[in-house]
């Protein structure tokens, strides 16, 4: 009795990710995301994800060892991450564990400031309203709030300002709210703090 084994392709964890650092803070709207050149590559993709929005790069493929995002970061930090694939689409490295960097000193940044009710405030479980900053970028927000038990009491309520009046009575509870903010593209472009607020 013969087995025949094909080739097998092992991952390796020793692709070098060279710029931005792990943990580096960069003042670029627009950083080169460098790697090392992999021996046997055909070709990388290439993902990056701010802390808060809609990912930049997922799966981004090129052959080439550097990447440029294409639109300008936010204050924010950012996740990204690169695979290696050889000609038969196989991956075949990536790096050990996923960088990170903070890209600062931009006019816009990826959070939505919260006005009221301040975390840990106490309020009135009528006409409860909730109020924050608009952001540059916001077409639209989306609201939400959930109870301890994370049972939502509002769900992404979509509105145009920057408040809302909570029309139903809310019973007493701690409860955790937090906006987003998406652009004309429907994008997800900035979120605020999870704040949280109790009616006694």
């Amino acid at each position: 009795m013969t087995l025949t084994i094909g080739t097998q392709s092992i991952l390796k964890f020793d692709l070098i990710q060279t710029s931005p650092g792990d943990d580096a803070s960069i003042a670029e709207a627009l950083p080169a995301l460098t790697r090392e050149a992999y021996l046997n590559a055909d070709y990388y993709e290439v993902y990056l994800t701010p802390e808060r929005g809609q990912a930049i790069f997922v799966g981004n493929e090129t052959k080439e060892t550097q990447s440029t995002p294409p639109q300008a970061l936010l204050n924010c930090e950012y996740t990204w991450q690169i695979e290696v694939f050889n000609s038969s689409g196989v991956k075949i490295a990536e790096n050990d564990g996923y960088y990170h960097f903070t890209v600062i000193g931009q006019e816009i940044s990826c959070a939505v400031t919260l006005i009221r009710p301040q975390d840990s405030g106490n309020v009135s479980g009528e006409n409860l309203e909730l109020t924050w900053e608009e952001h540059p970028l916001a077409s639209y927000y989306q609201v939400h709030i959930w109870d301890k038990d994370y049972k939502d009491i509002l769900d992404g309520v979509c509105l145009g300002e920057t408040s809302y009046t909570v029309s139903q009575i809310i019973p007493p509870g701690t409860y955790t709210w937090y906006i987003t903010a998406y652009n004309a593209s429907d994008n997800d472009v900035a979120r605020s703090d999870f704040y949280k607020f109790t009616i006694p």
